[in-house]
């Protein structure tokens, strides 16, 4: 929807009183909230958002108790907030396997583009919940444990190492023989 006149004032309007959503001086979450006040549809909103200006400050997990108060007002429902598509998917469709997928390859990418040594353990611990890869999700991780520097440099982190080891152990037939080489190298236990 592109805002009408009189919706962009409202949001005007609402930042120059300091109504939420937004921060103060920043108009984008206000015409995103009016929009919804005009376009939606009555009953309940499901939000999904992981954006703390529509947040309440007590509870990550509900919306401003403002916000709440004006839908139910002016839209005679409740604000419903999901902090992650996969949370709001879960509820509604349980039977989808789509969410999680999802979830998990944005994870194996975080790990496969990893700039740091803190992202690097941070992806793992991430990882961690999941003891299923594809062929080609357990291929990207491999080849990333060989090319990005951020994960090979702290390859004797125990982490990092038994996250690897297991990896190659389910799947020892994805890399060549040079590679192979090279990932045992890195990855394989000293003692061994």
């Amino acid at each position: 929807m592109t805002p009408d006149q009189a919706t962009l004032e409202a949001a005007r309007g609402r930042v120059e009183v300091g109504n939420p959503p937004g921060k103060r001086g920043s108009i984008g979450d206000a015409i995103n909230w009016e929009c919804l006040l005009v376009a939606a549809s009555d009953g309940d909103l499901h939000l999904v958002t992981g954006d703390g200006d529509y947040t309440s400050a007590l509870s990550k997990d509900r919306v401003k108790p403002y916000l709440s108060k004006e839908w139910e007002h002016t839209k005679a429902g409740e604000v419903r907030l999901y902090r992650r598509i996969s949370d709001f998917l879960k509820e509604h469709f349980p039977d989808i396997k789509v969410a999680a997928e999802l979830e998990k390859e944005i994870r194996i990418q975080a790990l496969v583009d990893s700039g740091s040594f803190d992202t690097t353990h941070r992806a793992i611990r991430r990882l961690g919940q999941y003891s299923e890869y594809t062929r080609q999700q357990a291929l990207d991780l491999l080849e990333a444990a060989l090319a990005n520097s951020q994960i090979r440099w702290i390859s004797a982190d125990s982490d990092v190492r038994g996250f690897f080891s297991a990896l190659y152990n389910d799947h020892p037939d994805l890399l060549d023989e040079a590679d192979a080489k090279r990932f045992e190298e890195h990855y394989s236990d000293e003692d061994e």
